[in-house]
């Protein structure tokens, strides 16, 4: 009868344990969840807004942004940049400064940690810009989504956690590393043509009338799905396809692609 009891006792006793180690769990879990990643943390808050004179074809570079990036685009002769940052402190803000180097004919932002000392400071940028409209554009690493206008010259995007969308853009065109869907209208190909690489998301490209291209998908989990007139798609093998737009020409290449790649008329 004792031996019962006792076992009755000890079963009762490892259940409280139990249930109690679970709702220390959870109550940990929930905690931990609400600490991880929540803009709520972010209270310290500053911005900045500066001019930069550009000459035509001026290179413009744009490096680690912890958030999305708006690039507008104008017939102006400078540059306005306007950077919004956010972080848990003051000191976080110092420790990650936005680095600026500006001349007449390159601009460049980067907000990338050089020092040890900030290594797990983590700082929320939101960029946006307003740039002549003949630049040679490249933005690298960027966490958030990406937004530009009409570019005449090369547009460079590597890196993207998240959508990217190009307005319009006259010259070469190449993404690389894009976490997200790629959406391009194009005014007229170049004569590097586009590029895109390591896609993690659906491509949208918009051809303009009379574009002769030839174009090359290879390493796609999806489809290549024509809609515009004069494109042409041939599958090679389950992730190849070859085709060509108008009479054929500047080069297209895509590749290692994980969702649809759609040609279509720019401004469609």
């Amino acid at each position: 009868m004792r031996s019962r009891m006792f076992v009755a006792t000890l079963s009762l006793v490892l259940a409280a344990q139990v249930l109690s180690a679970c709702a220390a769990a959870r109550n940990g879990f929930a905690s931990q969840s609400r600490g991880h990643n929540n803009d709520a943390d972010y209270t310290e808050r500053d911005e900045s807004r500066q001019s930069y004179r550009l000459a035509p074809g001026a290179r413009v570079e744009l490096v680690s942004v912890s958030g999305d990036v708006t690039v507008e685009t104008a017939n102006v002769s400078a540059a306005e940049v306007h950077i919004v940052r956010r972080a848990r402190s003051r000191e976080d803000l110092r420790c990650r400064e936005y680095k600026v180097a500006a001349g007449e004919n390159s601009l460049r932002l980067d907000g990338s940690d050089d020092g040890r000392e900030c290594r797990n400071v983590q700082v929320r940028q939101t960029v946006w810009m307003r740039l002549p409209r003949a630049v040679d554009l490249e933005i690298t690493s960027v966490s958030g989504h990406v937004k530009v206008g009409e570019v005449d010259g090369p547009v460079k995007l590597t890196s993207v956690s998240g959508n990217v969308r190009v307005r319009q853009a006259a010259g070469e065109a190449s993404f690389e590393s894009i976490s997200g869907n790629v959406a391009v209208d194009l005014s007229r190909l170049g004569g590097r043509g586009v590029r895109v690489s390591s896609v993690s998301g659906n491509i949208d490209v918009g051809l303009p009338d009379g574009a002769n291209a030839d174009f090359r998908v290879s390493s796609i989990s999806g489809n290549v799905i024509a809609d515009a007139p004069g494109v042409t798609v041939r599958k090679i093998s389950p992730s190849e396809f070859e085709g060509r737009v108008g009479s054929g020409g500047t080069r297209m290449t895509f590749s290692s692609i994980s969702g649809n790649v759609r040609f279509r008329r720019t401004g469609a």
